[in-house]
């Protein structure tokens, strides 16, 4: 996927939500009910979009961290971004905007490098777009009707 290196991309904010919780990234797309989830690898390449980092960027801080060579980190990163592009989680971004502090991870982090994956599940996808949380406004969730002034 070369065009992820000189492609700026953003997180798909419009279709998605996205929470980091206990070094797990839960992603939910609003529109199918859709859910991923992201770890290890994949949660700090994820780590890197979130502060606007490229996709060089991202993989010269992963190979830092896990003793990769510059390939395998980009083929790491570039994989995970053609899943999250597929998915409609990343979009393209109209201007890059550069990170507001440069993305590192902690070097040599000792963990064990695997390899980048997108989990999905659809499972309670149907249970998710019952929610009422696809009913909201500038105002969020949850949010009640104006009252009618002559009542």
């Amino acid at each position: 996927m070369t065009s992820s290196s000189t492609q700026a991309l953003r997180i798909n904010l419009e279709k998605v939500a996205h929470e980091t919780i206990d070094g797990e990234v839960i992603i939910i797309n609003l529109d199918s009910g859709t859910y991923y989830n992201l770890i290890d690898v994949a949660l700090h390449i994820w780590q890197g979009l979130e502060v606007g980092a490229t996709a060089d960027q991202i993989a010269s801080a992963l190979s830092g961290a896990y003793d990769l060579t510059k390939e395998a980190s980009r083929e790491a990163v570039d994989g995970l971004l053609a899943s999250l592009l597929a998915e409609e989680i990343l979009v393209p971004a109209d201007v890059a905007a550069p990170p507001s502090t440069p993305f590192e991870l902690a070097e040599r982090t000792g963990l064990t490098f695997t390899p980048p994956v997108l989990t999905m599940h659809t499972n309670m996808s149907d249970l998710l777009m019952l929610d009422p949380i696809h009913d909201v406004d500038e105002q969020g969730w949850p949010s009640t009707p104006p009252l009618d002034a002559g009542a």
